[in-house]
């Protein structure tokens, strides 16, 4: 069955009745249809074990399909990247997602062709959402930096799906400044796919200083990540190159090129030799990305203001092996109204 066949064999109307989905799931060989209205427009989705329920209580086949539709499905629109869909399946735990277009009608499907998930990872990972975002104000007045949204998502839901998506079930999210918007948002982290615990700064500690108040015990690596990053790192090859170097810590690397505005003069002597107009240059930077072994956290002081490059700066004194990790996939620090609006409009793009 070609995908656009199968796209309309998963599609009933809100006439139908639980029989009319029985027939579709048998036709479509999948687990879930869609149901849809007057105009096209999607409704709710309903899944076999929604039909198990209506049956097991008594309810017969000419059941209206609208009395167990999920009202609050799963969707994306058409332009969503591959990456960010694999990591909304993975997180929730599902195989197929329908395309929605700004009418809410159905334009397609995507499936993860029973792939259900990746091998959960023993790793846990930290992500540092606790800054206040002072040079995002006045749009992180009243909205933890994190909770600002990129394409209608939070960005620390979009890492948080990421991190689920490579197999991290344990997660630890590191939280000050407006903390209430955050834990509210994301409660235990069930609907996420994860398993979420909060790591509550009662003054802000920095990047690296929360970690000194994980009191887990694990013998795997750290992932640790800062939470206004928009990115597609591949988390599981991170976590292998930092085994493979037998690093006691990883700093994942950005290449950022930039371009001087002006006309840079070469001299010799005092002397003009040439102009190269408005140059493009670019060097590693520290992602916000990084890869830590447990034994490092006592390296981390208590209740003190302490910062990844702190941590960094220790590791190298202690002659520890710290290791640069090369991201090649997308990267954005939204950290400045600049990047924040490039990623916005790289994303609006996409979708």
């Amino acid at each position: 069955m070609n995908k656009d066949n199968l796209y309309k064999n998963m599609i009933i109307d809100y006439k139908s009745n639980i029989k009319d989905a029985l027939v579709s799931l048998e036709k479509s060989g999948q687990e879930i249809c869609f149901v849809t209205g007057r105009e096209g427009e999607m409704l709710g989705s309903l899944a076999d074990g929604d039909i198990r329920k209506a049956l097991l209580k008594g309810k017969m086949l000419d059941t209206s399909v609208l009395e167990y539709a999920n009202r609050n499905f799963i969707w994306v629109n058409k332009n969503e990247s591959r990456m960010n869909v694999l990591d909304i399946m993975k997180a929730r735990k599902i195989n197929v997602i329908p395309i929605l277009d700004d009418k809410r009608r159905i334009k397609g499907i995507h499936t993860l062709y029973g792939i259900l998930g990746v091998e959960k990872k023993n790793n846990i990972a930290v992500i540092m959402a606790g800054g206040r975002g002072e040079r995002l104000k006045p749009l992180t007045e009243k909205i933890p930096k994190p909770m600002l949204t990129v394409a209608g998502r939070p960005i620390l839901e979009r890492i948080i799906h990421h991190l689920v998506g490579f197999g991290i079930r344990k997660i630890y999210v590191s939280v000050n400044y407006l903390k209430e918007k955050i834990m509210d948002y994301f409660g235990d982290g069930a609907r996420f796919g994860c398993n979420l615990e909060y790591v509550v700064e009662s003054e802000p500690l920095g990047t690296a200083g929360s970690l000194s108040l994980i009191k887990v015990k694990t013998k795997q690596p750290i992932v640790v990540l800062n939470g206004d990053l928009v990115t597609q790192v591949n988390i599981s090859d991170m976590i292998d190159y930092h085994n493979r170097m037998k690093s006691h810590l990883t700093v994942g690397a950005y290449n950022y090129v930039y371009q001087i505005p002006y006309g840079v003069l070469k001299l010799k002597r005092k002397k003009l030799y040439a102009v190269v107009e408005k140059p493009v240059s670019s060097c590693p930077v520290a992602s916000g990305i990084y890869v830590v072994s447990p034994e490092l956290i006592k390296l981390v002081p208590q209740k003190t203001f302490f910062t990844m490059p702190d941590l960094i700066n220790k590791a190298t004194e202690k002659k520890l092996n710290v290791s640069v990790y090369q991201i090649e996939e997308e990267w954005i620090d939204i950290g400045r109204h600049s990047e924040l609006s490039k990623a916005r409009g790289h994303y609006r793009e996409k979708e």
